[in-house]
């Protein structure tokens, strides 16, 4: 078979459109892999950044809420005096006499010990805190209003933390004022930084100024005395006798 001139250049340009769809095929598989590779690249990324930015958020949070922790923490210790000796709770029964119609015959106080301790870090800062208490049994002549005073006292004195754990009264038809046995518990705080301050004890010729203010009472214009209703005892109706001379 002759294969003539025209025939071979027909065979040559078939050849090249064949080698031209091979080439672009091959070239175009290629693209596509590399295109969906970089696909596959841009979607992990994509969630590489995702969890990047929830775990921003995440240190945004927790920065926040550390420096929160932190002033809880400041403004709870704050709350409680560092450590109460023993001239502390005798120092405030003074206070107490001295403010109020009150007389303290004998006391009983116990040092301050450890109730509960709590150590940790927070944002790498060392906390070493400690729970004190110490407690105070008293027996003292008072009268009424100023007995509902010193126990709103003993709950309300700017910085301590103070809880009374028992009071007993009996009232005196003689005095007409109360014996009563008072309790209660002193709470104080440590965390390693501050310090205790000893207190400065006055003389007997000083008049010490006591670190709270008496609290208001709104009966405080009501006499004091054992007559009427208003008062723990019901009614107490005072009698006087009478001369023969002064009856008819």
């Amino acid at each position: 078979m002759k294969i003539t001139r025209r025939d071979l250049k027909v065979i040559l340009l078939l050849i090249g459109v064949i080698s031209a769809f091979l080439a672009y095929q091959f070239n175009f598989k290629q693209k596509l892999s590399d295109i969906r590779v970089e696909e596959d690249k841009q979607a992990k990324l994509e969630q590489e950044i995702a969890e990047l930015e929830q775990k921003e958020a995440k240190r945004t949070k927790w920065t926040k809420d550390m420096a929160q922790y932190k002033q809880d923490i400041s403004s709870t210790v704050e709350l409680f005096p560092v450590f109460t000796k023993y001239e502390d709770a005798i120092l405030y029964l003074y206070n107490l006499e001295k403010t109020y119609d009150a007389y303290f015959k004998s006391y009983t106080l116990t040092e301050s010990s450890v109730v509960s301790k709590v150590e940790g870090n927070i944002d790498k800062e060392k906390y070493d805190l400690s729970l004190l208490s110490s407690s105070t049994n008293a027996t003292l002549t008072t009268t009424y209003l100023d007995m509902k005073k010193i126990i709103n006292n003993i709950y309300h004195t700017d910085k301590h933390i103070r809880a009374i754990t028992s009071v007993s009264m009996r009232f005196d038809r003689n005095s007409g004022k109360l014996e009563a046995n008072l309790a209660f518990t002193d709470y104080a705080m440590s965390d390693g930084k501050r310090e205790y301050t000893d207190i400065k004890v006055p003389s007997f010729e000083q008049v010490y100024e006591p670190d709270f203010v008496p609290s208001t009472d709104p009966d405080t214009s009501k006499p004091n005395g054992p007559i009427g209703v208003d008062n723990i005892f019901g009614d107490i109706i005072e009698t006087t006798e009478q001369s023969s001379e002064g009856q008819r």
